[in-house]
């Protein structure tokens, strides 16, 4: 029988290896190496466009924006009809609020190939920071249809629900469990069990796994922990699956006692240097969010696993044990929702240390004579229920502003849409201050232009309640039926505010409105209230993570428990 001949040139197959050979290193997160081998294509073949495209991702990997669209750029230049150039544009575009130009690129790449379903992931993410939450649902729907093994669509999937003020607990536990369903631990795993020693009193092996131990409201949250553990008590493991380190990224590291890169090394490969750490309690830091890895977590590496701080749900994981979370965020009533069985911290279920020094400023009622409301959460959190109560606190107050910050204000489309949402409800534009994203000190300072933050339902609050309230900034929000709706509520009982938390949309509007004209107060609680914090246990790293020790200690003497009586 004939042997079919490779009729390429030696140098083209060297540029197809080559290339291969970078996408490899790139997976592992080896971005010089990956460089170095495109850089040497491009030598031989300037106008190489897998090579270019393969640099505009390095880039973007490093935090390179500019560079990586540019690259992108050329790549398409060179050839036009190649779907993944697209979807590579677009990323960078979205982490540039270049909205509308993010989700032309995914409109492209599907166009150029109809069954891309990374394509549309993409094009659902880009949605959902427009605060387009039914398009973004619909398109991960459309991933999830083109390949039903696509793990990352169905987490944003159920990240996205939680935006649509119509989808009810019950269809959200419903879709977390079957993302749990599709899960199950393999049975070579399960079979395994765990030699852990069952010694309710000794030293436990602590383990972290998130992508997000660096400038980002896990690694703000979990600082002021690792600082605190008691070191004869815990040792400490950090898994940390991020390509890039920062300033937080060094910080913790240095806290940590054993820290180990796992960016781009698949989940078996994870799952037993887990198991050869002999680690006790595995903690997720992530749920559904980006960089998860819960496919580690479906395996059991650990003989304790459970989920904290980086979701605001159920993960729906049968293998993850324990929830972490406080009696206000989640009342025992609700625990039907969730597949973990809930552990509820006595006073709150996180601890905040900001990673910047910036001052508490008067209330700007003081200069300004009127009142200015706020908000800092994300536009996909404001719908159109949200938009008609604030509304409603606006026509009482007609003095009042209302001042918005969000990375997708930049975008003139997003921008028009909202002012055309409040005018629907009479409320004209130039009572609205809408700005842009901007780095974190200044994010901060931004605090000086509010009295007081109106929060969004039912999707709360969680990082910029906090933020808000260790700026002297007062929060009023709505209460709701599931986590995601609590997080607010339990910070404002942890400061002594609780009587800021409605329970109706009408105690709402009440409770905004008398705080308003309670300007003493205003004046009072930004004088007080950092002071507030910092004597909690929201804002008391030594005093909070002593309760979360003893969390783990009972998660840990409940195993030993059934260690041995299956012994």
């Amino acid at each position: 029988m004939a042997v079919a001949q490779d009729t390429r040139s030696p140098d083209a197959v060297d540029i197809s290896a080559s290339l291969d050979a970078a996408r490899q290193h790139l997976r592992a997160y080896q971005l010089e190496a990956a460089e170095g081998i495109c850089r040497a294509v491009l030598r031989s073949d300037p106008g190489n466009a897998p090579a270019l495209h393969l640099l505009g991702r390095i880039a973007y990997m490093a935090g390179r924006m500019g560079v990586s669209l540019a690259l992108i750029e050329r790549a398409i230049a060179a050839d036009p009809c190649v779907s993944a150039f697209y979807s590579s544009r677009g990323l960078t575009c979205l982490r540039l609020w270049r909205l509308r130009d993010a989700v032309a690129s995914f409109e492209r790449a599907i166009e150029v190939d109809p069954q891309n379903a990374k394509a549309f992931l993409n094009l659902g993410a880009a949605n959902l920071a427009r605060g387009e939450v039914g398009e973004a649902v619909g398109s991960f729907r459309e991933a999830i249809r083109l390949d039903p093994e696509l793990d990352e669509a169905r987490s944003n999937l159920l990240f996205a629900l939680h935006y649509d003020p119509e989808i009810n607990r019950e269809a959200l536990a419903a879709q977390a469990r079957e993302w749990g369903r599709a899960h199950p631990i393999p049975p070579e795993q399960a079979a395994r069990g765990h030699p852990n020693q069952p010694n309710p009193h000794r030293r436990l092996r602590v383990g972290y796994v998130s992508a997000d131990f660096r400038n980002h409201p896990v690694g703000y949250f979990l600082e002021p922990v690792l600082a605190a553990h008691d070191r004869e008590s815990v040792e400490v493991y950090c898994y940390s699956n991020h390509p890039r380190a920062d300033d937080l990224t060094s910080r913790l590291r240095g806290l940590a006692d054993h820290w180990q890169g796992i960016a781009g090394v698949d989940d078996d490969t994870v799952g037993d240097l887990i198991r050869a750490d002999a680690i006790d309690i595995l903690v997720d830091l992530s749920g559904h969010t980006l960089g998860n890895r819960l496919g580690v977590f479906a395996q059991k590496p650990a003989p304790v696993q459970a989920t904290w701080i980086g979701y605001f749900d159920t993960t729906g994981l049968p293998t993850i044990d324990y929830l972490l979370a406080d009696n206000m965020v989640c009342p025992p009533a609700g625990d039907g929702y969730h597949v973990e069985q809930v552990v509820r911290l006595p006073e709150s279920y996180l601890c905040f240390a900001p990673r910047v020094s910036v001052d508490v400023s008067p209330p700007p009622v003081l200069r300004q004579g009127h009142v200015t409301f706020g908000c800092f959460n994300r536009v996909a959190k404001i719908n159109p229920a949200v938009i008609a109560l604030w509304a409603e606190i606006l026509r009482r107050r007609p003095e009042a502003r209302l001042c918005l910050k969000d990375g997708a204000f930049g975008d003139p489309i997003v921008r028009e849409r909202l002012i055309s949402r409040f005018a629907t409800h009479g409320i004209d534009s130039g009572r609205l201050d809408l700005y842009g994203g901007s780095l974190y000190p200044e994010y901060l300072s931004s605090y000086r232009l509010i009295d007081i933050v109106l929060d969004t339902f039912p999707f709360n609050s969680g990082t910029t309640a906090v933020e808000a309230l260790w700026m002297g900034v007062p929060l009023v929000t709505l209460t709701g039926d599931r986590l995601a709706g609590r997080m607010a509520t339990s910070h404002l009982q942890a400061v002594g505010l609780g009587d800021l938390a409605a329970a109706q949309p009408e105690d709402y509007v009440r409770t905004a409105i008398a705080l308003a004209d309670d300007v003493d107060r205003l004046v009072e609680l930004r004088q007080t209230l950092r002071q507030r914090f910092t004597q909690s246990a929201l804002g008391n790293g030594r005093r909070f993570t002593g309760t979360l020790e003893a969390a783990y200690r009972q998660m840990w003497k409940r195993w030993c428990q059934v260690r041995r009586a299956g012994s």
